[in-house]
């Protein structure tokens, strides 16, 4: 997809300290920080209670909250054990939003904005995509006599977070939501611990995006970084190799 660009944020954890995963695709360079996540006020829960749900723009977990801005909105969720549903706020609102899971188990917030679009000058678009693995895109604006111009890139952001009450009841984390793009776990990470693999699945309108960068890094070393690339059925195994 030329000019194109999607991304997600997956919140995940391994046994130990309790902390978000992040899966970063294709980050906007709309922003000199490019990446986007949720972060709700708590990952584990003790009880069914309310939840303040955040959205951030920033890099490596250090940014700023973004309001609740319907018109940014395409759909902004949460799935639990009794279905979906959506999250209203008054415009302005931050944190984003609150919410309360209606079972125990797994919960999944879903956000996905309006297609929006950036222009970049020629050399920082090329520096972008060779940042985020996208160098096919030169390449096939190098054959359309393009890549001496500016770049005019659409986009959609996609992110979800998963919310854990020990029990049953919840969502199967495994079943995707119908976001543009999405990031699917194969099990629920929450019962993972360190030396194990978290297996994911990328869609792209429902369908397996081989190819595709991934990042996976912690809040307590975002440094450490892994990355791959997804294979030809979309799947990616990210190294357990240590707590959070």
């Amino acid at each position: 997809m030329a000019g194109s660009h999607q991304e997600e944020t997956l919140w995940a954890a391994a046994s130990g300290r309790w902390l978000p995963l992040v899966l970063a695709l294709l980050a906007s360079p709309s922003l000199q920080a490019h990446d986007f996540w949720i972060e709700p006020s708590r990952f584990v829960l003790n009880s069914l209670e309310p939840i303040a749900v955040t959205l951030r723009v920033g890099e490596r977990f250090n940014g700023e909250s973004v309001p609740y801005i319907d018109d940014w909105i395409d759909r902004f969720e949460i799935h639990d054990g009794e279905g979906d549903r959506s999250i209203y706020s008054q415009v302005g609102d931050d944190p984003a939003g609150v919410v309360v899971p209606r079972t125990p188990g797994a919960s999944w917030i879903a956000y996905q904005s309006n297609d929006d679009f950036v222009e970049l000058p020629p050399d920082k678009f090329a520096e972008y995509l060779r940042m985020e693995g996208m160098e096919y895109i030169l390449s096939l604006r190098e054959r359309r006599g393009l890549a001496a111009r500016p770049a005019r890139e659409y986009y959609v952001r996609c992110v979800k977070g998963l919310l854990w009450l020990p029990g049953a009841g919840g969502v199967a984390v495994d079943v995707p939501l119908g976001l543009v793009l999405e990031i699917v776990p194969r099990r629920n990470p929450y019962t993972l611990v360190p030396g194990e693999k978290f297996e994911v699945q990328l869609l792209h309108d429902g369908k397996p995006a081989p190819g595709l960068l991934v990042k996976a890094f912690t809040r307590d070393d975002p440094e450490n970084e892994q990355t791959q690339r997804t294979d030809g059925t979309g799947l990616a195994r990210i190294e357990l190799d240590r707590p959070g």
